[in-house]
């Protein structure tokens, strides 16, 4: 390791051997691969907090190509692909994790969305009629939530070609909230201070207040029972 730390993406918490811990937007098999891969969580992070004096990238650095593809065919392709770009996505959300800006994670960002351009050549090139039978299959007969279960005849032809071809094999049930380690270059962000309130002002002298009426009944009634 290069930091003599190692850091871990989980399903929305980040943890490290030095107990450094984060709440974060679940990972799963969420993939941003649109707008260099800081889209989907610019618009979700900073929903309600931007303001006119916070400074934006221009869109000239946001030359990677987007993965122009319909919600379908990116399902049935998200779970090898998810694997196949585990480590770029990985260090994605561990920078914005750990910077909880979006705008600092731009190189990563940019890497994801390539990884996935990259993966989906491969696939195209190598698996084109299997993976075209899968995607039609789940959007004929997955119904109104895209599910896989009635298109299982057709998954294994193309996870078999992806094994054979592409090298990579289907990743198993629990793949994804596994803990996984990433050995990373960045170095570790300084931790701003807290910012710290405002004092509270000090609480009155009630000694040189005078009693309500209702306690001075009270203690005339007391006098009055002794």
């Amino acid at each position: 390791m290069t930091h003599s730390e190692e850091r871990t993406v989980l399903s929305g918490v980040t943890t490290t051997e030095t107990n450094r811990t984060e709440t974060s937007i679940p990972v799963g098999v969420i993939w941003c691969f649109s707008c260099d891969g800081v889209g989907f969580l610019a618009s979700s992070v900073f929903v309600g907090l931007l303001k006119h004096s916070m400074d934006l990238p221009p869109l000239s650095e946001l030359e990677v190509p987007e993965i122009k593809m319909t919600s379908v065919p990116l399902l049935a392709a998200a779970i090898h692909m998810g694997k196949f770009c585990d480590r770029q996505s990985k260090e994605f959300m561990l920078c914005n994790q750990e910077h909880h800006d979006p705008r600092r994670c731009l190189t990563e960002g940019k890497e994801v969305t390539s990884c996935g351009l990259k993966f989906l050549g491969l696939l195209k090139k190598n698996c084109a009629d299997q993976f075209t039978d899968y995607f039609k299959c789940i959007y004929k007969h997955g119904g109104r939530t895209f599910s896989i279960e009635n298109c299982r005849k057709l998954q294994y032809p193309l996870d078999e070609c992806i094994k054979m071809k592409i090298g990579q094999e289907r990743p198993e049930l629990g793949y994804f909230n596994r803990v996984r380690l990433i050995d990373t270059n960045r170095p570790r962000p300084t931790p701003k201070p807290a910012p710290m309130p405002e004092r509270i002002p000090d609480m009155p002298d009630f000694d040189s207040m005078p009693d309500p009426e209702t306690l001075e009944a009270r203690k005339y009634l007391n006098e009055a029972m002794v």
